[in-house]
């Protein structure tokens, strides 16, 4: 008996990924975690090490506490987590509802406002950043 580890990649990748997981999905995901995690995650981390009041600024006291005592893995760790919870429902939305277009569409609705409210955040951090430039 030969083993075909292409096949067997294949077809574990298709049990994790089925193909009702529709591609706008992937997408609206794909840019949430780019503004959300990378986004948020790299300017406040750019604030934090070049304003004279540090972390002080933060207007997320979880993730001000997160960082006091954890660092920057603390941020990232708990923007991972924060992202795996909203990728995981949007799967499970995904797999339970395929077909019910009210359900999608809110489904769309919601991560397109987590997108807006995640770059309203990264402009504001980019102006903060800009006010030192």
């Amino acid at each position: 008996m030969v083993f075909n580890f292409s096949t067997i990649m294949e077809t574990s990748v298709k049990r994790l990924v089925p193909k009702e997981i529709k591609r706008i999905t992937l997408l609206l995901l794909g840019i949430l975690f780019l503004s959300y995690v990378v986004g948020d995650y790299l300017t406040t981390s750019w604030l934090i090490h070049n304003d004279p009041a540090g972390i002080e600024n933060e207007s997320n006291p979880i993730a001000a506490t997160l960082y006091r005592i954890f660092g920057h893995p603390g941020l990232l760790i708990a923007k991972l987590a924060a992202f795996i919870a909203i990728g995981s429902v949007v799967y499970f939305v995904e797999m339970r509802f395929p077909d019910q277009a009210r359900v999608n569409k809110l489904k769309k609705v919601v991560l397109l406002v987590l997108i807006g409210y995640s770059l309203l955040i990264v402009a504001n951090n980019i102006y903060a950043i800009s006010n030192f430039m």
